[in-house]
């Protein structure tokens, strides 16, 4: 839908697959289209443009004009379809004020306009013409950009442009010299022969597959050229709303989606900043909720959602596009905010994301697994197998059982809440962020100036992979009572904090450790310096 005019003469306009008589309840539209990067679009505009993916049928317009809509002292509205590059006219209707209307309209009205006057069809004038998409052919002997009628452009074919203002003063009046001349340049267009084919580049890489025309009518006569004189009209600021009639092909590499385009959608550059954390959200919940029904969806009938949901949200492991906005590194966020858009995307077309694809093997069933595993002929054990004569055991036949290889002793699990990203447990010590600088004397340190955020971050790039929590999504909290919300509340919180005592008694630690490395490095470093040095012998 488009809505044009400033407030007080707003008119919406959209196209309308037949039948043309059904309640307004049951019309179906046209699908509008539109390209991504114009996520506030001009309020009270006049112009605008829209795409559409045409179809073998005949169409209607709905014109509504919306609630406040005022004539004041025009006469109607009048519609008009004119082509957009040369506009030669198609055909155009008045939409008189009704009789008893003063002020503003306390309600919107909608006409349907499914027929037109003074349409122009292969050199002839008709009535009550009917709107139409023609499908075109592809003729490989065409050069680019080129169709079967010399002079006609195939941009001149898909492109309409529907025209509406407010009228007033009809009356039989001289042509100003400008208007003759463009109602000369309209009628010399109108005595083009249709085309029917264009160039194969026009139709699969512009999409130029349809043209659009008119079809049918009544009173058909001759086209005559203009005369000097004829019924003229005073009219307000014209409106124009823009349709590009193209196939679905060409949107995805022009970046051209469903209209209205969900600010979520645009690209990371044409929002604002506030904008783009208020999206983040709304992809990372969105995303949340589809994988969540897929992994429901895999788990079959009868499966638990409650522990599908606490698996995946609480004790599986977080992927970066849903951890917090505030515990993303900046130079993270836009492509991250791009891989959210991208898995929409997917989403949206019933597909699932690759990331999340399972790999060939995890789909197989069990049986054809260990099928594809290399048979392993079994021996007794201990009992040495038999060699040829003449032929020295190897180490592999000797029935001796070699050594297990010593257990390794596992390291103390150090678990906290890292506000880090994954790729961090692999940097270096090199890495770790500057603190205070240490004195020689063992001097004890304040941790209250430390934020617990920075000394999270810097184990995590000491000790490893983090172990991270979120919150449940929107719509996803337990359904239990109250109680058990507030237990399970107050159980992360004290979860959480006891980690980060953890934390803080670890980063004590290891301060205590450096300034007492410290130290000695500076008693060792003074000692030399005061021991005199005994000549070596020549």
């Amino acid at each position: 839908m488009v809505f044009l005019g400033p407030q007080g003469a707003e008119i919406e306009v959209r196209l309308v697959k037949p039948p043309f008589d059904a309640e307004e309840s049951a019309r179906v539209y046209f699908d509008e289209y539109e390209k991504l990067g114009k996520p506030h679009p001009e309020k009270l505009s006049h112009e605008c443009t829209r795409y559409i993916i045409p179809e073998n049928t005949v169409y209607a317009l709905e014109i509504t004009l919306k609630k406040g809509f005022d004539y004041g002292d025009w006469d109607g509205v009048v519609v008009e379809m004119v082509r957009e590059v040369n506009k030669p006219a198609i055909g155009g209707k008045f939409l008189s004020k009704p009789t008893d209307q003063k002020g503003p309209l306390p309600i919107g009205i909608k006409y349907v306009v499914d027929r037109f006057d003074g349409a122009r069809l292969d050199g002839k004038m008709t009535h009550d013409a009917t709107l139409t998409f023609r499908g075109l052919n592809i003729d490989e002997t065409l050069s680019n950009h080129e169709t079967d009628v010399p002079g006609v452009a195939p941009l001149d074919l898909g492109d309409i442009t529907i025209c509406t203002y407010r009228y007033k003063n009809l009356a039989w009046r001289d042509y100003p010299e400008k208007s003759f001349q463009t109602l000369l340049k309209s009628y010399q267009d109108s005595l083009l022969t249709q085309a029917k084919s264009v160039d194969q580049k026009s139709f699969e890489k512009h999409g130029i597959t349809h043209a659009v025309g008119v079809e049918g009518g009544t009173s058909t006569v001759a086209l005559e050229p203009p005369k000097r004189k004829g019924f003229m009209w005073d009219n307000d600021r014209l409106r124009f709303a823009h349709y590009l009639c193209r196939s679905q092909a060409f949107f995805e590499p022009n970046s051209i989606t469903k209209s209205p385009i969900p600010i979520e959608c645009q690209p990371w550059d044409s929002l604002k900043d506030h904008e783009r954390q208020a999206c983040f959200k709304t992809l990372q919940a969105g995303d949340k909720d589809r994988v969540l029904m897929q992994k429901i969806s895999e788990a079959g009938p009868g499966a638990d959602k409650k522990a599908i949901q606490r698996q995946l949200l609480e004790l599986g492991e977080i992927p970066n596009r849903w951890r917090g906005w505030g515990q993303l590194y900046k130079r993270e966020r836009q492509a991250l905010f791009e891989n959210l858009q991208l898995r929409r995307s997917f989403w949206e077309k019933g597909e699932i994301p690759p990331e999340d694809r399972k790999e060939e093997m995890e789909t197989k069933p069990l049986t054809a697994v260990l099928a594809a595993l290399p048979t392993v002929k079994e021996e007794p054990v201990g009992i040495p197998t038999q060699s040829p004569p003449n032929q020295t055991p190897t180490k592999e036949e000797s029935g001796e059982t070699p050594p297990l290889p010593k257990a390794k002793k596992p390291q103390p699990a150090i678990i906290i809440v890292d506000d880090s990203p994954p790729r961090a447990n692999k940097r270096s010590a090199a890495c770790i962020p500057d603190l205070a600088a240490p004195t020689t004397k063992n001097e004890s340190t304040d941790l209250g100036n430390l934020p617990a955020s920075s000394m999270a971050g810097t184990l995590t790039a000491i000790e490893g992979g983090p172990a991270k929590k979120v919150k449940l999504g929107p719509g996803l909290e337990s359904t239990g009572g109250g109680e058990d919300k507030e237990l399970l509340r107050l159980k992360e919180e004290d979860e959480m904090q006891e980690q980060e005592l953890q934390v803080m008694q670890r980063m004590a630690d290891i301060l205590r450790q450096r300034n007492e490395r410290k130290s000695r490095i500076s008693a060792l470093e003074a000692k030399i310096k005061a021991t005199p040095r005994q000549a070596s012998p020549n």
